[in-house]
């Protein structure tokens, strides 16, 4: 009974999606599962853990041709129960960021950010909260591929200072340690309190996973950094806090969902665009001077390769063909920004413009409860 009643829950799985998403959806309580009469249950807390039962029945019943989650009215992302997306396990940094935003949400924890994305165009998520940019290390340049290469909107910008820690086993000195564990980001944040020790680092998809190997295998002198509040959750100690090279420690979050947010013509917004332009001397400056006629503001400008035509022919010789991402202060229900956009896109013969979003910016913030040094016992 439990193989026919996992038969029909894959039929469900297939039909609202791919079994290889839902896996990538729930990666953590799937690898539980086993041969025998463990199935039924195991599978029912695996699917149910995180809300997502309604979920596929719904998408499944709405097929690939009903109607998606997304409304003619801008989705409220603050209401109860909203699906929320994102690449972590429990205690990464980026869930307790998600349930601080959305403090009523159901998590929908994802094993990669790709992942994550595809839960919202699948239905099977809301919103998909994504990591864009840090205050010490910069932009996260292969984040801002996936917002070209999926249609989702950005509905609003959340801002976090997180507290990076150094934590190990209990007892456990920082003289010990020889092997450290995080995701890239952390190691880069935390550059120079790394050159002084003598370790090895081991890049982990987050903080988590390096958190389990060390509990698992009991490595006595192996390391995570990682965010305070997950430390006890692993049964590690903090052997240092602030173990990040600057305070503050901001990280800019951004926020998809199907349906754009409709902006109105007055208020705090940042719009957020991305265009190609013809080759030629200047052009990127009379590009920008769009913007700068009007008096709007550029926040930011990030250029990137152009994957599809990544190289362009000047003469004889081939170079490196862009994309350029730029973030500005004003709202697209503004006249002075649907001219500038005009101006970019005909006068300026932008090879295509995309508008990714306008909407608010907020702030959350992380700091307490205060990272405490744990007592170890030697």
């Amino acid at each position: 009974m439990g193989v026919d009643w996992l038969g029909r829950l894959v039929s469900i799985w297939q039909k609202c999606h791919s079994l290889s998403l839902t896996q990538e959806i729930l990666h953590g309580p799937w690898k539980q599962m086993d041969e025998g009469d463990g199935h039924r249950s195991n599978a029912r807390r695996c699917f149910h853990r995180w809300g997502l039962g309604d979920r596929v029945r719904q998408a499944s019943e709405r097929g690939a041709g009903g109607p998606s989650l997304a409304t003619d009215q801008s989705l409220d992302i603050e209401r109860a129960n909203v699906h929320v997306a994102y690449q972590g396990s429990p205690g990464t940094a980026i869930e307790e960021m998600v349930f601080k935003a959305f403090p009523d949400c159901i998590a929908v924890p994802c094993k990669k950010f790709v992942a994550a994305f595809e839960a919202v165009d699948s239905s099977l998520a809301d919103i998909v909260v994504l990591p864009i940019e840090n205050s010490s290390t910069g932009s996260f340049h292969q984040n801002y591929d996936l917002l070209l290469r999926h249609k989702l909107h950005i509905v609003q910008e959340v801002q976090v200072e997180i507290e990076l820690c150094l934590w190990a086993l209990p007892g456990v000195q920082k003289n010990d340690l020889r092997t450290i564990f995080s995701h890239p980001e952390e190691f880069a944040q935390c550059e120079h309190s790394l050159s002084s020790l003598r370790v090895i680092k081991k890049n982990v998809d987050h903080c988590a996973a390096g958190a389990e190997i060390i509990s698992m295998q009991n490595l006595g002198d192996a390391g995570v950094i990682g965010n305070a509040q997950a430390a006890e959750l692993y049964g590690l100690n903090i052997v240092e806090c602030n173990f990040q090279d600057a305070s503050p420690n901001l990280t800019r979050y951004l926020v998809l969902a199907k349906t754009a947010d409709i902006p109105k013509e007055y208020g705090q917004y940042k719009t957020s665009i991305v265009f190609g332009l013809e080759e030629g001397p200047g052009i990127l400056f009379k590009a920008l001077s769009a913007f700068w006629m009007r008096d709007i503001n550029l926040s930011k400008i990030e250029s990137r390769p152009n994957k599809r035509e990544p190289m362009r022919t000047q003469g004889n010789e081939k170079h490196f063909n862009y994309i350029f991402y730029v973030d500005f202060e004003a709202s697209t229900a503004e006249v002075r920004v649907q001219n500038a956009l005009n101006d970019l896109k005909v006068q300026q013969r932008a090879t295509f413009l995309r508008v990714l979003g306008c909407y608010q910016m907020r702030e959350v913030g992380l700091t307490a409860p205060i990272c405490q040094l744990s007592v170890s016992s030697t």
